[in-house]
């Protein structure tokens, strides 16, 4: 049995937005200007702003991105969505 919490997750994802989470399923091609580390340390100093934002910013960042405001839930979800 599952509770309404963890039902709620499984549909709508979660409401927090877990960086690593998002870290270990996003994908970039180096592309444009600039040598391959210069792009690198940009990836690198995206993640570092989108750490340090409030989970309220992170929710308004993926909306932006996705149109919505949730991620998937774990490793799985992200697989299978």
């Amino acid at each position: 049995m599952v509770s309404y919490q963890e039902l709620e997750e499984w549909i709508y994802g979660k409401k927090t937005i877990d960086v690593a989470l998002l870290k270990r399923h996003a994908e970039w091609s180096p592309s444009g200007a600039g040598s391959d580390s210069n792009r690198a340390q940009e990836i690198e100093w995206f993640w570092e702003i989108l750490e340090e934002l409030s989970q309220e910013d992170r929710r308004k960042f993926i909306r932006f991105c996705f149109a919505q405001s949730t991620i998937p839930p774990n490793d799985e979800e992200f697989e299978r969505r």
